[in-house]
């Protein structure tokens, strides 16, 4: 399957009781030729800042699972939709930790 978007955002920074961490999103999109489909992993979770080490969950910041989202597009369309389910994910993520800023 051809990769139509790999891209990763850092949407904020939080304390949490393992000290400060930044909350990353990640999208791992491909497109499947035999369905026309695009196929999305995304993924969000907290790591050290300035690392890739991921932190264990924390029970205050309730993080969406990782997911797959399949969209039936053509392949022309496939990279528009991917950085739209990227945007939507990273905005959710930004609204989980809102509440941590005020």
């Amino acid at each position: 399957m051809p990769n139509v978007l790999y891209s990763s955002d850092i949407v904020g920074r939080l304390h949490t009781n393992e000290g400060e961490a930044e909350l990353h999103v990640v999208i791992d999109a491909k497109y499947d030729e035999q369905t026309s489909a695009l196929i999305s992993t995304l993924d969000t979770f907290l790591c050290s800042p300035g690392t890739d080490r991921r932190l264990p969950a924390c029970p205050d910041v309730p993080l969406p699972a990782a997911q797959t989202i399949k969209e039936h597009v053509s392949f022309s369309e496939a990279l528009d939709v991917a950085k739209e389910i990227f945007a939507q994910a990273s905005r959710k993520a930004r609204d989980i930790i809102a509440p941590a800023f005020r």
